[in-house]
């Protein structure tokens, strides 16, 4: 009798300790059909909202603000032209512009397009999506991905 209670109580224990592994997928909630409005500022800039960061739908930048060909300027959606930081080297601003923020870029061999690479708004660093335009026109012309 007393084997059996100890054979019994080695089962139990053996039973206690055996993992168990559950795989599948947790279901992501689905976006809101209407996304939510533009923050405060960014009105008048033609930009698309996107919870992904704001999007340029057309570029209503001044010429005169636009970096010159070879180099680079930071540009924050909502913020006036003249608030804006200077425009410096492609390869240092590259590293320092912070989420929602845009970096244009006109490289020298396209003098005349302007290359927007639009910043996650929650990852630094991540680019969402890098959108062409016309430097004279500010007309769109193509996306890129990044």
């Amino acid at each position: 009798m007393y084997k059996w209670v100890i054979m019994a109580g080695l089962v139990f224990i053996l039973c206690g300790c055996e993992s168990v592994t559950v795989t599948g997928r947790i279901p992501l909630p689905m976006p809101p059909d209407d996304p939510p409005p533009a923050p405060p500022g960014s009105e008048g800039t033609t930009v698309a909202y996107h919870p992904k960061g704001l999007f340029p739908a057309a570029l209503h930048i001044p010429k005169g603000h636009l970096p010159p060909p070879g180099s680079c300027r930071i540009w924050f959606p909502g913020r006036p032209p003249g608030q804006q930081p200077p425009p410096g080297d492609c390869a240092e601003l590259a590293g320092r512009v912070p989420p929602g923020a845009w970096l244009l870029s006109r490289p020298f061999k396209e003098k005349k397009k302007v290359h927007v690479r639009v910043y996650d708004q929650d990852r630094p660093g991540i680019i969402v999506v890098i959108r062409v335009f016309d430097a004279a026109t500010g007309r769109f012309i193509q996306d890129i991905t990044p």
